[in-house]
């Protein structure tokens, strides 16, 4: 008979018996069960659990119309503990183990000795069930032995549909490279909420339901001896507006593109990159010629719509690994990470062209649209933010000053 480690069952509020496959042995009963029958140490006869009514329950279990999982059957007995009215109920084993495992539940007239201990331990498995987290508790095999309603409601699942944790990992992520990833973290939690005994917060990971909808779930996992406690929750709406915070927070609103500091930022941390691969990079600083011609012509209105779709055409005109910001007023900015000489002076010549090549359309108006550009590039050493800035600053002046809506780099000659 296959080894079963019973000591989950004490973590179930309702009182369970474990019966051999003849039915006529009582292998193990839980920590609730012993308060019901007074019987400490199994294995015992049948009998000495049920009483007289041991034969009627080991025929409800094995005769010809053997009951399925969930079926249950109420007894008249006289117990270690005195004559009950008890209801039971047919549950599953763990994969591979033998015999049959029963939920008792006592509807007696009178109340036990510890009534209240009873009725606490009741009240905290509808708790359980009523948690707005999912819970679940697996055995030493990896076989299920507990999951709250959450659980199934999350991903669509029931503990029938899958019952082992070797299961959840195809139908949960069924890439497999992904699901290699989950199941390293799982191991690697176990290993470590074993050694500091403590539980431990794992990672989100993106979990495919039932229906074939994902979601991002948020594990908290538990070693309990042999035994695997986990608690999750759904993460998917938060992490959404977290994300669509983070990037309102970190984005010009009038424009689309970055604001100046999460723009400073990344200037910040494609410095060091370049530092630490000895990669060049170039920082273009875009500044729209006679601005202020437009605002009193069009109102501020109107002046809005023209930074809009510089924005727009500035975004549209880079590769995708180039980062746009507005730095201030009509001051935009471009980040060319890993770009410099002759193809960057391309991508400043092209961003010029992009702005001056076609009217804007704004208030029914076709109006022309001019911007100088000014850039510098890193050679990917010691350069700083602020060193970059102002040499790009002083090639943008430099382009003001020959002429305007054209580009100058620093160090051209004037």
């Amino acid at each position: 008979m296959t080894t079963f480690n019973t000591a989950i069952l004490d973590l179930v509020a309702k009182p369970l018996v474990w019966l051999s496959g003849s039915r006529d042995t009582v292998l193990a009963l839980n920590t609730a069960a012993r308060r019901v029958f007074a019987t400490v140490h199994p294995p015992v006869p049948a009998a000495a659990v049920f009483g007289a009514a041991a034969p009627a329950v080991g025929a409800w279990l094995a005769g010809p119309g053997a009951p399925e999982p969930f079926c249950r059957l109420t007894i008249d007995c006289t117990t270690p503990a005195g004559p009950r009215r008890l209801e039971l109920t047919v549950g599953d084993l763990p994969a591979g183990a033998e015999g049959v495992l029963v939920s008792v539940e006592d509807h007696s007239d009178d109340v036990l000795d510890g009534s209240a201990e009873n009725a606490w331990r009741a009240t905290l498995a509808d708790v359980l069930q009523s948690l707005p987290v999912g819970l679940e508790l697996y055995d030493q095999d990896m076989s299920e032995v507990f999951a709250n309603t959450e659980s199934s409601a999350m991903f669509g699942y029931s503990t029938e549909d899958v019952g082992r944790l070797d299961d959840w990992w195809v139908v949960g992520y069924p890439d497999p490279e992904y699901r290699r990833k989950a199941r390293q973290a799982w191991y690697d939690a176990v290993a470590l909420s074993r050694t500091t005994r403590a539980d431990v917060r794992m990672q989100d990971w993106e979990v495919t339901c039932k229906d074939g909808s994902r979601k991002l779930v948020a594990f908290r996992y538990r070693a309990i001896g042999e035994q695997h406690a986990l608690l999750f929750w759904d993460m998917t709406e938060r992490r959404s507006l977290e994300t669509e915070l983070r990037r309102v927070a970190e984005t010009d609103v009038l424009t689309g593109v970055y604001e100046r500091r999460r723009f400073l930022a990344a200037v910040a941390a494609a410095l060091g990159e370049a530092a630490a691969g000895g990669e060049p990079l170039t920082l273009l600083m875009i500044d729209i010629d006679h601005f202020k011609v437009i605002n009193d012509t069009l109102g501020h209105s109107g002046g809005d719509e023209v930074l809009r779709t510089v924005g727009r055409r500035l975004a549209e005109g880079v590769r995708i690994d180039d980062i746009v910001g507005r730095l201030g007023g009509e001051e935009f900015a471009v980040l060319l990470p890993r770009l410099h000489g002759v193809p960057a002076r391309e991508v400043a010549e092209r961003l010029r062209t992009a702005l001056s090549g076609a009217p804007f359309e704004v208030a029914g108006e076709r109006l022309p649209v001019h911007a100088s550009i000014g850039g510098t590039q890193s050679p990917g050493e010691t350069d700083s933010v602020d060193t970059l800035l102002e040499r790009a600053d002083q090639a943008l002046y430099a382009a003001k000053r020959t002429g305007r809506n054209r580009v100058v780099f620093f160090g051209d000659p004037s």
